[in-house]
Formats: C-alpha cells, sequence, structure tokens
C-alpha cells in the first residue's frame, strides 16, 4: 500500500485537490486572472508530489467514436483527473465546462471555482 493515498483512489486525490484549492483562495483570495490560480494549483499540487500537466491537449469526440476536434484542458492531474480552473461570478455556475468535458471521453472531472467580487 502506498504511503500517498491519492495515487490509488481517485476520491482521495480529490480531496486533496480541494484542500489545496481552498488553501490557495485563502492566500490569493478573489480577483485575479483564471491563469493565476491554475499556476498556484500545479505549483502546489507539484510540490506535493502529485503528477501535473498544464494545458493538456484532448480530442473530443461524437457519440459514435467521430473525432469532432481538440481542446486544451487547464490541468491533467496524474492522467486521471481533469481540472478546470473557471472565475465566476459568485451565484453563477459554469455549466459548460461539463458538457466539453464529457465529450472528451473523461472518467473523472473536477471543475475548480474562484469567485469573482461583483460590482454593485
Amino acid at each position: 500500500m502506498s504511503t500517498e493515498p491519492h495515487k490509488e483512489n481517485i476520491l482521495a486525490l480529490c480531496d486533496v485537490i480541494r484542500e489545496t484549492s481552498y488553501a490557495i483562495y485563502k492566500y490569493l483570495r478573489s480577483g485575479h486572472r483564471e491563469q493565476i490560480y491554475e499556476n498556484a494549483l500545479a505549483h502546489r499540487l507539484g510540490k506535493l508530489g502529485i503528477i501535473v500537466e498544464q494545458q493538456h491537449d484532448l480530442r473530443v469526440y461524437d457519440e459514435d467514436g467521430t473525432l469532432l476536434g481538440n481542446l486544451r484542458a487547464d490541468l491533467l492531474i496524474e492522467n486521471k483527473l481533469i481540472c478546470e480552473i473557471k472565475g465566476v461570478r459568485a451565484g453563477r455556475r459554469a455549466r459548460g465546462t461539463t458538457f466539453r468535458l464529457s465529450a472528451c471521453l473523461a472518467h473523472r472531472a473536477w471543475l475548480a471555482n474562484q469567485f469573482r467580487r461583483t460590482t454593485a
């Protein structure tokens, strides 16, 4: 058995990502570009020994297997989890990400929202 549970269990990996994302949010707060949060998450996960590839190219397929094109995922983590970083206004959802990831035949996906303050 590994001393790093996230290497064997996808849910444990998600827990590590969630905790790391929250620590980044507590440090940086809101208002930065998505690229800043992406770089921070890749850096901190890498320090934990987690393999992270930024701006990973993915092929998008139709339901019958026809290649429709390519897109770029923000992070590919441990070669098994796709992570999309989204800066959204509080209260809004980034539903489009779910649809994009399902078209890539992804087994698992993680959506990290970094909330921006709304101006009144």
